[in-house]
């Protein structure tokens, strides 16, 4: 299983796959168009309004790019992720999943 989006480096999203799935994340580089990007998205809230802190930091980015690295461009980075179908075997997780959850009333 491959994945590649910003939301894999927010704690939200990534409480969705196993932790090895996660953990397996690196950086996306060398990335030079970004339209049509998903990564535009880190700029919207789920009602679609601007994040005003995200977009603010972006604008100071791109004020002191140097032409070179744009997906630094981005304030939450873009990860790539990647692990075998195996590790999302469901009865084995969803048993780890309640275990850290702990017991239930």
């Amino acid at each position: 299983m491959r994945g590649t989006s910003w939301l894999y480096a927010t704690k939200s999203y990534c409480g969705l796959f196993p932790p090895t799935h996660i953990a397996s994340a690196t950086e996306r580089t060398d990335v030079y168009e970004f339209q049509g990007s998903s990564a535009w998205g880190q700029f919207l809230n789920h009602r679609g309004g601007v994040k005003a802190d995200l977009a603010a930091r972006f604008a100071d980015t791109v004020d002191n790019f140097d032409g070179t690295k744009p997906w630094k461009l981005f304030p939450i980075p873009t990860l790539n992720v990647e692990s075998p179908i195996e590790v999302f075997d469901l009865e084995v997780n969803a048993g780890a999943l309640k275990a850290e959850a702990g017991p239930s009333e």
